[in-house]
């Protein structure tokens, strides 16, 4: 118990993280069932409120899209479920308004290129994020204030980031 306390203090962890943690430095299942028992009944551990609260995080500090999320609470070890029920509650117009935020951030910083290229570079970054054409197409137009303009995205131009 005390080595899981430990290991949790650094950072929220799923139940199978803590599991394999465990694992790893040879505890028998017993003691690990009953540790990982214990740790929920003290409400430290405690994967729906991890999935929320990472969502939550992410989205606030560096958005990406519901794909990208899934994926990223897939590799923290946590159920596929639990994990598409924390991005299914994301809507789909707070999707949008977080693809906007990250071509907002490059469209600033690109805004020595031209038009086209400042245009292609921000939507190959999104896409980078994990967002799709749709998302990215209303995204653009909000940003270029062009409502009618047609933007022939190319994904071969794609980039990655981070």
């Amino acid at each position: 118990m005390e080595l899981a306390l430990r290991y949790l203090g650094s950072r929220a962890r799923t139940v199978r993280e803590v599991e394999l943690f465990l694992d790893d430095r040879e505890f028998g299942e017993g003691d690990i069932m009953a540790t990982v028992d214990r740790l929920m009944e003290l409400g430290l551990l405690n994967d729906a409120q991890f999935a929320a609260d990472f969502v939550d995080s992410r989205l606030r500090t560096k958005p990406v899209s519901r794909n990208a999320l899934l994926r990223q609470l897939i590799e923290r070890k946590l159920p596929r479920e639990l994990a598409k029920e924390a991005v299914e509650q994301i809507s789909n117009a707070t999707e949008v308004e977080n693809c906007f935020r990250v071509m907002e951030s490059f469209w600033t910083q690109l805004a020595q290129l031209p038009e086209r290229d400042r245009q292609r570079r921000a939507c190959s970054r999104a896409l980078a994020r994990g967002y799709g054409y749709d998302d990215i197409a209303v995204a653009r137009k909000k940003l270029s204030g062009d409502d009618d303009a047609d933007f022939d995205f190319d994904a071969d131009d794609s980039e990655t980031d981070d």
